[in-house]
């Protein structure tokens, strides 16, 4: 008996509330529970949308920025895409670095049609639980759209204090 409470607490510690649910229902507490029998859990995928560019300096390839070092912290316990707007290069590249991965695609204002595709093959490919745009207002509306579409949360990170500009 000892040894299957400690056997609770520890999956208590390690499993979800709802993983643990899956498993008393089937009555797997009391019982030694192999690595087969638990629900496969997968890490939290965030999208993150935000130009190559800014500060004049390339966020990606000089490893700038804050975006960069908010969710460099993350990574540890999430999976991170960065899908990056290259309005200025016009480059297209992939780049893993820091344990997240940087999909650089070029972009213009005069062409959002490739702002969208590019978002919309990604979402496809990849099952994101979050999306979060940052750096550009057009990028957060985007970004709305489609965690609307998909159903999952949006959380738009504002950089500027844009009521000084009034």
């Amino acid at each position: 008996k000892r040894a299957c409470q400690s056997q609770k607490a520890f999956l208590k510690n390690l499993l979800p509330c709802h993983a643990i649910q899956v498993l008393q229902k089937k009555k797997l507490f009391g019982l030694p529970v192999s690595s087969e029998k638990l629900p496969k859990m997968h890490k939290k995928k965030i999208l993150v949308l935000m130009k190559r560019f800014g500060s004049n300096k390339d966020m990606v390839k000089e490893n700038f920025g804050r975006e960069i070092r908010l969710f460099e912290q993350l990574s540890k316990k999430y999976d991170i895409d960065f899908l990056c707007f290259d309005y200025y290069k016009k480059q297209r590249f992939n780049l893993r670095q820091n344990n997240m991965n940087f999909f650089v695609v070029p972009a213009g204002f005069l062409n959002p049609f490739a702002i969208l595709g590019s978002i919309g093959r990604i979402m496809k490919e990849n099952r994101y639980d979050l999306i979060v745009p940052t750096t550009e207002p057009i990028l957060g509306i985007i970004g709305y759209c489609f965690a609307k579409k998909y159903g999952i949360p949006v959380i738009y990170e504002v950089q500027d204090n844009y009521e000084i500009y009034d």
